[in-house]
Parts: structure tokens; sequence; C-alpha cells
């Protein structure tokens, strides 16, 4: 029987699952650990029925977990199949009724963010294909970041434009020991915190962990929509922009323009995972798409590490009868660039948009 939230509600005859669930981090990102898991938790607003998950969707064995918070949070344990040369699939039974049911979707994410996509896509009966094309790893020097976290309350404004860049800052944070993110205690230790202007969401969220709050979103999840959302409020003050060595230079270009004090520091960098070649040749190595429906990329690194993949591959071609569903415009321009017209892009710009895009590229 499925683990059932307590409810007032009579209990109902469990129908397919739909996307309801707000899918948290994994708890496991190590690819050697088998099974891997997920959290999901299911809001007390919730329905008897909406709490419930039909049988046709396991493969997924339930356990409860209770933590310091009382909504109650379910344990999806997904034992992933492996294909040819290790490419990672993350399985469930999917049923007829699920709207991308048996479908395989190449996922390009990082390894450690991977997980939330690729278990939205599962809940909907998919089959995501997990191939990183990416690879977070610490800057080659951590000066700037250091003498950047620890003067932070002598900048007016932090503008994140990542969940990479705020949980690369956090942890560094943590390793100078100016404060334990999860005391969230950080102001008493670093002073008053500066305002704060996020991207999108996901950086919002990753930064709402540790309690730091965000005073500017743009409606559009892209760096040219928070320049618009800023305007001129940052004009003569000092900022702090973290970002990935190979990030664009449009918001730095275009601060500098408006006199804004800038500092740009290096919060990260990022490199093309070795073992995903192996499974690019699984996947591509005869010319064409190996059983795909579609391919999903949620940044313009992504894009172009994949390029980097396939031609390390010795595969010189561009899967064009491939679906390629973007996360936003900027991952969209990449995609053209190398003369892949994307078939849908997110909207909103987040891994919910993407997914929808996804369904409503295969199911149109």
């Amino acid at each position: 029987m499925p683990f059932r939230a307590s409810s007032p509600e009579p209990l109902r005859k469990p129908r397919p699952a739909r996307p309801i669930l707000s899918f948290a981090w994994p708890l496991s990102t190590s690819r050697a650990s088998r099974p891997r898991h997920w959290a999901a938790s299911l809001p007390k607003s919730c329905s008897a029925r909406a709490r419930s998950l039909s049988p046709e969707l396991s493969g997924l064995s339930r356990a409860p977990l209770f933590g310091a918070r009382s909504t109650p949070r379910l344990i999806y344990s997904v034992t992933p199949k492996k294909l040819p040369q290790e490419a990672h699939v993350v399985t469930s039974k999917p049923s007829s009724s699920l709207p991308l049911s048996g479908r395989r979707i190449l996922v390009t994410r990082a390894e450690h963010q991977a997980g939330r996509l690729s278990q939205f896509l599962a809940s909907l009966g998919a089959e995501p294909v997990e191939v990183p094309a990416i690879r977070i790893l610490p800057p080659d020097t951590y000066e700037p970041l250091d003498h950047a976290l620890r003067t932070l309350s002598s900048y007016d404004w932090i503008i994140l434009t990542s969940a990479n860049t705020v949980n690369a800052m956090l942890s560094r944070i943590e390793q100078l020991g100016m404060v334990s993110p999860a005391s969230q205690t950080g102001q008493a230790i670093y002073g008053p915190m500066p305002k704060i202007a996020a991207v999108g969401p996901s950086t919002a969220k990753a930064a709402a962990r540790v309690r730091w709050n965000i005073d500017l979103m743009p409606d559009k999840y892209v760096a040219e929509s928070l320049l618009e959302a800023l305007g001129d409020k940052l004009r003569g003050q000092r900022v702090l922009l973290a970002r990935s060595s190979r990030s664009r230079d449009v918001i730095p270009d275009a601060l500098r323009e408006q006199g804004v004090h800038l500092d740009v520091v290096e919060a990260y960098r990022t490199e093309i995972p070795e073992e995903s070649l192996a499974q690019i040749r699984t996947l591509f190595g005869d010319g064409t798409p190996h059983g795909l429906a579609a391919a999903t990329f949620t940044s313009s690194s992504t894009v172009d590490n994949f390029f980097k993949l396939m031609r390390a591959s010795g595969l010189a071609f561009v899967p064009s009868t491939l679906p390629a569903i973007s996360i936003g415009p900027i991952t969209s321009k990449t995609l053209r660039d190398h003369q892949w017209e994307p078939s849908a892009e997110a909207d909103p710009h987040s891994v919910d948009g993407l997914v929808d895009a996804v369904v409503r590229t295969l199911n149109h």
C-alpha cells in the first residue's frame, strides 16, 4: 500500500499521478551510489487523492521520512537500468495514460543538478537518459572570491545569476569559517547583507535556503531581463557579481556603462566530463539518436559542451532530427549557432517550463 500522509478526508481509489509534487534536490548525487534517491514534498493542502500515488508509477519504493519540518516527505528510490557504456537512465514503469509514457529524454545537465529534472520527467512516464555535458569545479584561485565574501557588508547589491553561484559562495563561506550555512545566522557573522538581485526562481530558491532575501527578480529569467528590471537603481553603487568563468559579459558591460562600481569574481568554473564521451558514442555512434525522443538543454554551456563531446567522439554531425528543447532564449540562440533549430523553448524559463515544453512538443 502506498504511504499516505495523514488526512481527514476518506481514502479513495488511487488514480494515475499528476505532476503535482515539488521535487527537492537529490539526496544522493553520486552516480556510483545506486539506487538514486529524490525527495518530494507534499503540501498539507493536498487532497487525499492528490496525496496517493498510482501503483502504475512503481518501480518506485516508498518510505516516509520526517525531518525538522512538519510537512511529510516521501523518498522515492529509482534504480536505473544500465545501457551499454553506462548511459544513465532513470526508470519507472510508465502508464499509457501519462503524457510522456515510454519516451526516452536526453538530460544534459550537470550530474548534481540533473535529479530534479529527471525525476519530474520520470513522474510523467518518461525514461530520462542522463549524459552530463558539464561539470562544476572550484575556481582556479579563491583569492578574489574570498576577499569579496569577507567584505560582503561593504557592497550595496549582490547579483546572483545561477544556483551554482549561490552554492559556490555558501560553500566557501562555510570553508572560511565565517558561518555554517545550516546555522542560518550569517548576517551576525559578516555584517548586514546587501540587497540581492536574482536572475530566476532556481537561483532565488538556493539563496532562500539560508534566508538570503531576494529584493529583485525579473519576469523573464535571463540576464537582459534582469538588467531591465534593475534599470538605473545601481548607478554609483558598489556591486558584487559572482559568476562562472565562462559567463557572458552582458551584465558587467551594461553596469559599467552606468557608472556602477562593479567587482566581478569567479565563483566556479566548468569542464566537459570525459566519462560522457562513451555515452555519446553509444547514443549517437550509428549516426542517429539511439531511441531518443527529445534532448533537453538548460544553458548555453550544455549546448556548447554537447557538441564538443560529439566532436571528441568522432561524430561531426548535428542530430537535427532529434527535437531539441531549450530552457530559454540564450540557450536557443546557442542551439541555432550550432545549426540545430530548437523545437520548443521553455516558458517560463525554468525546469517546470522545460518539462511543459517537452510535453507540448511530444504530444502536439
